[in-house]
């Protein structure tokens, strides 16, 4: 989704008339997704510069950065509680890639939900943890 946004902004910032978008034709798709995907604190000023234009050029963006960013924060802090809420936002957002997650999601439901509030795992980068806790 984030490809297909750039592109087509691309093709607009060729337009004179839409200058304030230039900065964005060196964005590739991969490094939008990384902006979306990092916490603003780690960005660079440069990189702080390229996310604020991109959420600015469109609504779309912006509530998908935003939806990204509130999805890490249920993820890194295990606040499972929120799911529910989340996944109603994410479907009101009208956004299709989004709305096909949430139903990804809902096909098990109840791993993600454990997965977002309980601290253990059974993943292989739970046990490489107790292997270094070990040592």
């Amino acid at each position: 989704m984030i490809y297909r946004y750039l592109d087509a902004l691309q093709q607009i910032g060729a337009n004179p008339d839409n200058i304030a978008l230039a900065p964005l034709s060196q964005l590739t798709s991969r490094d939008a997704s990384w902006l979306f995907l990092r916490a603003p604190t780690d960005l660079e000023k440069a990189e702080q510069a390229d996310l604020a234009t991109l959420c600015q050029a469109s609504e779309t963006a912006q509530t998908l950065y935003q939806l990204v960013q509130d999805f890490l924060h249920m993820v890194h802090h295990r606040e499972g509680e929120r799911l529910d809420e989340w996944l109603e936002q994410a479907l009101a957002s009208h956004i299709p890639e989004v709305q096909r997650f949430v139903r990804s999601i809902h096909k098990d439901k109840a791993a993600v939900l454990a997965g977002l509030t309980l601290t253990y795992s059974n993943g292989v980068g739970d046990r490489k943890s107790k292997q270094v806790e070990a040592h």
